[in-house]
């Protein structure tokens, strides 16, 4: 789900600047929403700094629930 709601900023054009764990709502059921959407911003001015937010996000992911998803799977860079 939220790579899903990446790729969809992404197609818009905005990225989340702010991108990471701590602004990622966690229920019970799983992942609910991204949170700071004061921090998006145009992808022009922080697309380099996306691959580094998302890999911090996956190794988060991979550490704390044991999901393991290779950030080269998501996007062709």
């Amino acid at each position: 789900m939220i790579l899903a709601e990446v790729g969809k900023a992404w197609g818009r054009g905005i990225v989340h600047a702010d991108l990471s764990e701590f602004n990622i709502m966690i229920a019970d059921a799983g992942p609910s929403s991204s949170i700071g959407l004061k921090q998006l911003t145009s992808l022009t001015t922080f697309a380099r700094a996306l691959r580094e937010r998302l890999s911090n996000v996956l190794r988060f992911f991979e550490r704390k629930y044991k999901i393991i998803m290779p950030l080269e799977r998501l996007f062709v860079w």
